[in-house]
């Protein structure tokens, strides 16, 4: 819950004070986790936002947050040859490319005629 207020207060209000507020959290959570952490401070938006999607990354790891938070910032999925070994290599999934979107189930097409199916489906 820290992390989701922390990024709504860096996107509903503007200033350093929603950047201070967004740090605060952010800090809050590491501190709580961190033997003998040392407070961060944030002088711009995307550093803060960097460092909250990254803490995300570890805290909700396995829980399946990760493509929601990439696909909300409208980012690449990316996977290193580390992490996808039964492929050719790395891999990166633009948000341009059709599987980015899931396709709309048939059920879901048959019951609504006016639904229009995602791209290249």
């Amino acid at each position: 819950m820290y992390l989701i207020k922390a990024e709504a207060e860096l996107e509903n209000s503007t200033g350093a004070a929603s950047i201070t507020a967004a740090t605060k959290d952010l800090n809050d959570l590491r501190r709580a986790r961190i033997y003998n952490y040392i407070d961060q401070n944030f002088t711009d938006k995307q550093s803060l936002v960097n460092a909250l999607y990254n803490e995300r990354f570890k805290e909700l790891a396995f829980e399946g947050h990760r493509f929601f938070d990439l696909k909300r910032r409208n980012l690449p999925v990316e996977r290193t040859t580390q992490d996808a070994i039964n492929t050719s290599g790395a891999i990166k999934l633009e948000p341009t490319a059709a599987q980015y979107c899931f396709p709309i189930s048939d059920q879901e097409m048959s019951v609504n005629k006016k639904m229009i199916q995602n791209p290249n489906y």
